[in-house]
């Protein structure tokens, strides 16, 4: 018997797109969930971001000397294949394998995940700010840590801290994975924040990056698995459809 999935497909004739679904029955084109979805969560995000500034020299400088457990950096070591692309590739790829009713999520999956990547990286190429690790954090002023606009292509990475692109990756593939297989949202967004926080805690980035980095990803994310294109509803986990019906 096919097994209940956490998995979406297309159903027959209905939209994939909550905001196109709402306009085609003749309703208002942002329910209460859209606009939390679409508005209210990127917006608390960039405003955590900013109110970051204030901590983000204190907060490095902590990190910095390690005043914390070993454990806990063991642990934040440990999440940091999330957000990176060689990561999110072995991870599709085991799902790929393991559950083939799934794979026409693959390229969701990664789309979401790298495009909030690049996005970020092409913040990067607008806004040059120093990394922690590369920063005289007995310095307090963190103005200090930007170096200007438009900094040239080739900058070194040191000065692409701003906003952490890790996090941005982790945070579209959480959000793509959360949609596809939603009885894990809560390891998949622990995932994603725990990757954050290791970005923060290895002096990769300042907080306020970090907060910047999950706005670009949840953003990216939603815009990809919102077009038209993008399949939702309920699909087997296991065997493919056809498979199912031979068996």
């Amino acid at each position: 018997m096919p097994v209940e999935s956490d998995i979406v497909r297309p159903v027959p004739g209905a939209s994939a797109s909550p905001v196109s679904l709402s306009k085609e029955q003749g309703g208002t084109p942002l329910c209460s969930a859209q606009f939390l979805r679409w508005f209210l969560v990127p917006a608390t995000l960039l405003m955590a971001g900013a109110a970051a500034f204030y901590v983000d020299m204190p907060l490095a400088k902590f990190c910095y000397a390690r005043e914390y457990p070993g454990f806990i950096r063991h642990i934040l070591d440990n999440a940091e294949p999330f957000g990176d692309a060689y990561g999110l590739l072995l991870i599709v790829c085991g799902l790929f394998l393991l559950n083939p009713a799934g794979r026409f999520a693959v390229p969701w999956l990664i789309a979401s995940g790298l495009c909030s990547g690049l996005a970020a990286d092409v913040v990067k190429l607008l806004v040059s700010r120093t990394r922690p690790q590369s920063f005289n954090l007995n310095i307090t002023n963190v103005a200090a840590t930007f170096n200007g606009w438009l900094p040239e292509m080739g900058a070194k990475s040191e000065f692409q801290s701003f906003p952490s692109a890790h996090t941005a990756v982790g945070v579209g593939f959480a959000i793509a994975l959360c949609q596809f297989y939603p009885r894990g949202r809560v390891l998949f967004i622990a995932m994603a924040v725990m990757c954050g926080m290791h970005r923060v805690q290895s002096c990769a980035h300042f907080l306020s990056d970090a907060f910047i980095g999950a706005a670009v990803g949840w953003l990216i994310s939603h815009l990809i698995l919102h077009s038209k294109w993008c399949p939702a509803g309920p699909a087997p986990l296991g065997l493919s459809t056809t498979e199912h019906a031979t068996t």
